[in-house]
């Protein structure tokens, strides 16, 4: 590898991944970050059974039944609506940034749906020369009721923009 090539991989480098079981510590980390003012390169990946899904099992994971997995439309429509009205403003409220996702890049296929969220604006703090990207991409499949959500926080450099 030259260097050039190394130089590029460094200024490419990302913050170490937090892995996280449920919604509260995972508001806990937006929270710190926020306290910690360290928007520009956070890293959180939260593997759950959402709130309504629990509910119907009287909180019991061992409980969920099969079918509520990424085939049944009910349980996607369910999902959806707790990832907008739920999911999202959470992540709004506890990472203090003024996030304006927008309407969601969907990809489906047989096993899985994903729903990817972006936000390249200045995010309501203002910052001089720090911009980054927030995506939180929202991912489950056939296999259960578990759900895949990946947070990140990218920098953004003025080489790797693309002029509009």
């Amino acid at each position: 590898m030259a260097k050039k090539d190394k130089q590029q991989k460094k200024k490419l480098s990302y913050g170490k991944l937090q892995e996280f079981e449920d919604l509260d510590t995972f508001e806990q980390f937006l929270k710190d970050e926020r306290e910690d003012n360290e928007h520009n390169n956070a890293h959180a990946h939260i593997n759950y059974i959402p709130p309504f899904v629990l509910a119907a099992s009287h909180n019991d994971p061992d409980k969920v039944k099969d079918s509520q997995n990424r085939k049944n439309k009910k349980f996607v429509r369910h999902l959806h609506q707790h990832v907008e009205k739920h999911l999202i403003k959470d992540i709004k409220a506890s990472s203090g940034m003024d996030l304006n996702f927008g309407k969601p890049e969907t990809i489906e296929d047989f096993d899985t749906i994903t729903w990817k969220y972006t936000d390249s604006s200045d995010h309501g703090l203002g910052l001089d020369g720090e911009k980054f990207k927030v995506e939180v991409v929202v991912k489950c499949n056939s296999n259960g009721a578990y759900v895949d959500v990946n947070y990140n926080t990218l920098p953004i450099t003025e080489d790797l923009q693309v002029p509009v």
